[in-house]
């Protein structure tokens, strides 16, 4: 995809698509691509998944005493605060139409 395309395409985001996005695929990075944050996109992509499969394994690890809250809480942290920067991420693709 050329930089032209790239200008359409962010020319057309707009908030709820952007929301919905964090709300149901967040865990990939999905709104993260939408507004242009590639390379942050992939990499929520790959370590998000990494930190549930980690929270999952030692929730099922016998003995071991570790809350699987604890443990994903950082995904958690970074997902919240993406809900905060949407409106920052929206207003700069505005401006670079």
């Amino acid at each position: 995809m050329n930089g032209t395309d790239r200008r359409k395409q962010k020319a057309g985001a707009r908030p709820a698509e952007a929301y919905l996005l964090w709300l149901f695929l967040g865990t990939f990075g999905a709104h993260r691509f939408y507004l242009g944050k590639r390379h942050s996109a992939l990499l929520m992509a790959i370590v998000v998944p990494l930190i549930l499969s980690f929270g999952l394994f030692f929730y099922l690890l016998p003995g071991l005493g570790v809350s699987p809250l604890l443990v994903i809480s950082p995904f958690l942290i970074w997902w919240g605060v993406d809900a905060l920067l949407i409106p920052r991420w929206l207003t700069q693709v505005k401006e670079d139409q």
